[in-house]
């Protein structure tokens, strides 16, 4: 590792013509450090699959952006650091997971005094899980990550979750019936859309209730 910017970028995103220029252009700024990338779900498609997803997942629906603003978070999929940011305020390891979630170093990060800066105009769009068998592994994954990368995996923790994601499924389920205009939901297609955001939240908190019953046995399972 020897160049003077490390820029993550998932294999399963896919970028717009543009997204290199928008991190050199930012980069060129001595005061900016770490640049986040505009990451976003793709909606695209005529099924409401596509478009639940992007109202309800983890990533947020397309928004056009330019210039550079301050952020608070980031996906490890499009972020770019210099060189010497990421050796000091590196991805923790953390026993079990292939890679640490990317709250774990903003919080270091933060606490180190360097700002997030957002490029609006480095996108790239993230496709939904692909077919049943993903779909339900990566909600179980996404759970399995939220008990392993904190030191509270207690049926304190899970009862705590399980509330966090009963809200998650009825603030989604809102969504859909109040935003779907932006993502061109049919209002034939609300019921229907309405059901994978349940089934995925559902499925989430498998996660870590496995991994506290069976911890050893899932520090090898489900490592998307």
């Amino acid at each position: 590792m020897t160049g003077k910017i490390i820029i993550f970028q998932g294999c399963d995103v896919i970028r717009e013509p543009n997204w290199l220029a928008a991190f050199l252009k930012a980069s060129a700024s001595p005061r900016v450090d770490v640049i986040v990338g505009n990451t976003f779900a793709d909606c695209n498609g005529p099924s409401p699959y596509a478009k639940s997803m992007a109202l309800t997942w983890m990533f947020p629906p397309s928004v056009s952006s330019n210039g550079t603003t301050l952020s608070s978070c980031f996906y490890a999929n499009n972020v770019q650091f210099r060189r010497e940011d990421f050796v000091s305020w590196q991805f923790p390891d953390v026993p079990g997971l292939i890679y640490a979630p990317a709250g774990l170093p903003v919080e270091r990060l933060v606490r180190g005094g360097v700002p997030l800066w957002h490029a609006g105009s480095g996108r790239a769009s993230h496709p939904p899980p692909n077919g049943p068998m993903h779909f339900m592994k990566r909600a179980i994954a996404g759970g399995r990550v939220r008990a392993f990368s904190r030191q509270s995996g207690n049926i304190t923790a899970l009862v705590r979750w399980i509330g966090a994601d009963l809200c998650t499924i009825i603030g989604s389920c809102k969504k859909i019936a109040f935003d779907n205009s932006r993502d061109g939901l049919r209002w034939w297609q609300i019921p229907s859309a309405m059901l994978y955001p349940i089934i995925y939240y559902a499925r989430f908190h498998f996660g870590p209730l496995l991994s506290i019953v069976f911890q050893g046995l899932m520090r090898d399972r489900f490592q998307l």
